[in-house]
C-alpha cells in the first residue's frame, strides 16, 4: 500500500469537516490542515515546510469569479491537485474545469466508495506525474 496522504481541507460547516475527516481517515489519509476558504487555505501553507498532497474543496453554492481567480493562485503557488466536493451544475463544473488544470470532482451526495476511487485516482494521477518528472530530471 502507499504511504498515507496528508489533505489539506476546505469546509466551513465543522459537522461536514468532521464527516469528511472521518472518511479520508477510513481510505488510510490524514488532516494536513482544516481551512474555511481558498484564501486561508493559502496561507495555511509555509513555503518552506511540508505541503499537503491534495486539497478538497467541499463547495456549497454557486462560486463566484473571486472564488476562481483564489483557485488559480492556490494552483500557481502549490501545484496540488484540488478535489472538489459539490452540488454544482454542470455549467458550474465546465467553468471550474476549465478554470483548474489538475483537478477532481465528487458529486453530492456521493458514498464513501466513490470517495475512496477518487483518491486512488487522485493518489495515481500524481504518483504518474512524480516518476515522469524524475524521468525529465535525470535526462539533464
Amino acid at each position: 500500500m502507499v504511504k498515507p496522504s496528508s489533505i489539506l481541507l476546505i469546509e466551513q460547516n465543522p459537522i461536514a469537516a468532521r464527516i469528511i475527516q472521518r472518511q479520508i481517515q477510513r481510505w488510510g489519509y490524514h488532516l494536513f490542515d482544516q481551512c474555511e476558504d481558498i484564501r486561508d487555505a493559502i496561507l495555511a501553507i509555509d513555503w518552506e515546510g511540508p505541503r499537503p498532497e491534495l486539497v478538497v474543496v467541499d463547495l456549497d453554492g454557486p462560486i463566484s469569479k473571486e472564488e476562481l481567480q483564489q483557485i488559480r493562485i492556490f494552483e500557481f503557488l502549490y501545484h496540488v491537485p484540488l478535489l472538489f466536493i459539490c452540488c454544482a451544475s454542470v455549467l458550474e463544473i465546465k467553468q471550474l474545469c476549465e478554470q483548474a488544470k489538475d483537478s477532481f470532482f465528487l458529486l453530492k451526495p456521493y458514498t464513501e466508495i466513490q470517495l475512496g476511487r477518487v483518491l486512488h485516482q487522485v493518489k495515481s494521477s500524481s504518483s504518474l506525474a512524480r516518476s515522469k518528472y524524475h524521468q525529465l530530471s535525470s535526462c539533464f
